[in-house]
């Protein structure tokens, strides 16, 4: 483990923050989130950890913010809280779900 601090990367060459998609639309309860793309009717649904990420993400967390938000909900540590968020950001940004905010 790299001490407290995580190895960022999320999108490639980006460790900032994240603009959520105008066409992406959600709804979340106790259990997860329900992710819907409006463009090509993809349905994604999350588990709670991503639904943290997420919720996370749409309020304008950069990714240390959501390393630091989900290391004081969950049990998780520093390098696999890392993992776990930059493998959701890079598939989200991939998805067209996320676009990286310059």
């Amino acid at each position: 483990m790299n001490g407290d601090k995580a190895v960022i990367t999320g999108a490639p060459g980006h460790a900032g923050s994240f603009r959520i998609a105008d066409y992406v639309r959600s709804v979340s309860d106790p259990d997860g989130t329900i992710l819907m793309n409006t463009q090509n009717d993809a349905i994604m649904s999350l588990n709670p950890t991503a639904t943290i990420i997420w919720q996370s993400l749409s309020r304008g967390a950069d990714i240390q913010g959501v390393i630091d938000e989900l290391k004081q909900t969950t049990d998780g540590y520093g390098e696999e809280l890392a993992d776990d968020v930059n493998k959701f950001i890079r598939y989200a940004v991939t998805s067209g779900l996320l676009y990286p905010q310059p």
